[in-house]
């Protein structure tokens, strides 16, 4: 575990020297080369260091970005490369286990979502390879993610530890994140908050009377309000971060002092303002309350259980989401849901990749919001209704591996994770960032842990039934 941490600390360094020294290409190579080779041992070995390293470029890129921009004066392939860090690690790791299981028929369903994409980017009249890039990136990170957390957070002690170092993350976050409110936000600002919004094109041109971007002042029901960032710079990314942090966290209370920490971490949560991370949080401290009452106390049965629950999550989401259509029907999400609606009910296979959102906004200076702030429209609207149809059915089947996974198990963690996959394609409907690489990556890690368990169980079983066939004969 040791060597783990200390070829994390280097190549976490490598990143940041990578980020504040002006690189000639050569260097750069040879960085991205020993990146692949410590990667490689790590893939070979299915080390759970993979996993970390990718939680905490996730959680420090943005930082060690803006650092090297504010201080250093840091700009052109260095940051272009080191922004998409974790991504890449995702990409190659991902990329890597479909070739190793390239015949495996749990895969043939992302096959056909991989064609769609490709189908759509050709009848696409945006032909931008920044924009299917971009797009694709967003299209298929998740389920990369999902494989990465079956494949290498393969038992239940390398998930205690996962599940352990994310929280420690979260809570040294929630700490930085304590401090920029008390230094009114100006640790935002030495940290290169505005360069990382310019160049991630995050910055609508409004600043707060601090210089910061806009979103650093939230809009809670109608109420403006400074947001908590943190590490991440960015308050919707970082509530979501901090969603899964709470999560987690409820599934292990054991003693007072879990409550304490289970608190604060959802006190972080709060202060970002941010809409889905609150969402995610909150459904899921009530499925987990429902677990206990209707699983634990009541003895209710699994499969009755889980349904009502489904059906309850699903309905209350779309209430919630109703009311705050109607009462605030002025913001954006939802001005850019009826305008798109309005424009899928005319053409609903699409309008090909690249072509809308806000991706599409920043490249081609479009002041459209077609297919903006809203997730699940946006692949509509790029990869038509047959593209949301195959998404939604991997998503689905994410949960019902997941719920085979709960039938053995009854226990909490899995319980939720059977309804996470529906819970965020919901939050999706109304936020556009919540399937990008710094939003889904700990979830569908989580994810893909739960989801295996049923299979290794079947696995064992069908040696333990072939052995006692044997010992008969």
């Amino acid at each position: 575990m040791y060597r783990y941490n200390v070829k994390i600390t280097v190549l976490m360094a490598l990143f940041f020297i990578g980020i504040i020294i002006p690189l000639h290409y050569a260097f750069l190579i040879a960085i991205v080369l020993l990146y692949i080779y410590i990667l490689s041992g790590w893939m070979i070995s299915k080390s759970i260091a993979l996993p970390k390293l990718i939680i905490i470029s996730i959680l420090l890129q943005n930082t060690l970005m803006g650092i090297g921009m504010y201080w250093f004066d840091v700009k052109g392939i260095s940051i272009t490369f080191f922004s998409q860090i974790s991504t890449l690690f995702i990409f190659i790791a991902g990329t890597w286990i479909i070739i190793k299981q390239r015949k495996a028929k749990s895969h043939y369903l992302f096959y056909i979502y991989v064609l769609v994409i490709l189908f759509n980017y050709i009848i696409s009249p945006n032909k931008s390879l920044t924009a299917f890039v971009y797009n694709t990136r967003n299209f298929v990170i998740f389920y990369l993610a999902y494989i990465i957390g079956t494949y290498f957070i393969d038992n239940e002690k390398k998930f205690k530890d996962f599940k352990i170092f994310f929280i420690r993350c979260a809570f040294v976050a929630g700490i930085i994140g304590i401090i920029g409110f008390i230094t009114s936000d100006r640790l935002y600002v030495i940290m290169g908050a505005v360069e990382v919004a310019n160049v991630k094109a995050l910055n609508s041109g409004i600043y707060t009377t601090d210089g910061l971007p806009g979103y650093f002042l939230g809009d809670f029901f109608g109420t403006y309000l400074w947001r908590m960032a943190s590490l991440f710079l960015e308050p919707v990314n970082f509530s979501s971060f901090m969603a899964l942090a709470v999560v987690l966290k409820s599934t292990m209370i054991k003693k007072i002092t879990d409550y304490f920490a289970l608190l604060f971490l959802l006190v972080c949560n709060f202060l970002t303002f941010g809409k889905g991370g609150l969402l995610i949080a909150c459904v899921s401290l009530i499925m987990t309350f429902s677990y206990h009452v209707f699983i634990r106390e009541l003895k209710m049965g699994t499969k009755s259980s889980f349904s009502f629950i489904k059906w309850c999550l699903i309905g209350g989401v779309a209430v919630l989401g109703i009311y705050y259509g109607v009462f605030y029907s002025y913001n954006m999400h939802f001005y850019a849901i009826k305008i798109t609606m309005a424009a899928l009910m005319k053409k609903p296979f699409g309008f090909g990749v690249g072509s809308v959102g806000n991706v599409n906004k920043f490249i081609n200076q479009s002041e459209s919001y077609l297919g903006a702030e809203t997730g699940v429209l946006n692949f509509w609207c790029q990869l038509g209704i047959e593209g949301v149809i195959v998404f939604a059915w991997i998503l689905q089947r994410m949960s019902r591996e997941s719920f085979k996974t709960f039938r053995i198990k009854k226990d909490s963690i899995s319980f939720l994770f059977a309804l996470m996959p529906i819970l965020l394609f919901l939050v999706f409907i109304f936020q556009e960032n919540i399937f990008t690489t710094q939003v889904i990556t700990g979830y569908m890690f989580v994810e893909g842990y739960i989801s295996n368990i049923y299979k290794k169980n079947l696995v064992k079983e069908n040696i333990r039934i072939t052995k006692t066939l044997g010992g008969k004969k």
